[in-house]
């Protein structure tokens, strides 16, 4: 009994893998993908699937061709690298010179934070000890009368300027 319920499960089980996997993507699903990775050499900052010069239309075609030939997506990427350079790539690798893009826009967001963040600090800092000296100062007993007198002079408008 128990080894029913077992092989029972056992099917179950797989049968909801095998729902849950997702099939293989299609050829030109591939390229589509492929189209989005890589930028077009004369549109500035157009990706192959967003132009639509003949250059751009024969770089979709070739990538069409040579995954048909089983080429692997990386391969294809290499091919054009070659041919264009780095820069022909939407994603700059992230390795040598081009792992500074990747690096310094992150450094340069947290350096920001922590500048803002020491700022907002003292500027609060400051205005609690001009709070304090403030309080100090009222609390004086010498500068009472000289208080008194610049209270007296706004009630009445007068200035010192005379």
């Amino acid at each position: 009994m128990r080894l029913i319920l077992l092989s029972v499960l056992t099917g179950l089980l797989a049968a909801a893998f095998a729902a849950c996997a997702k099939p293989e993507p299609t050829l030109e699903q591939r390229a589509q993908r492929m189209d989005k990775q890589i930028i077009c050499p004369v549109c500035p900052g157009e990706t192959l699937d967003q132009s639509s010069v003949q250059i751009a239309k024969d770089m979709r075609e070739l990538i069409r061709e040579r995954l048909a030939a089983e080429q692997s997506e990386d391969e294809i990427k290499q091919y054009f690298v070659d041919r264009y350079g780095t820069r022909i790539l939407a994603e700059p690798p992230a390795s040598g010179v081009s792992l500074a893009v990747w690096i310094i826009p992150p450094v340069v967001m947290l350096a920001g934070a922590a500048a803002l963040y020491f700022v907002v600090r003292e500027m609060r800092r400051r205005r609690q000890d001009q709070g304090i000296e403030t309080a100090q100062a009222s609390s004086d007993p010498t500068l009472k009368p000289y208080l008194e007198a610049v209270d007296e002079e706004l009630r009445s408008g007068r200035t010192g300027s005379g």
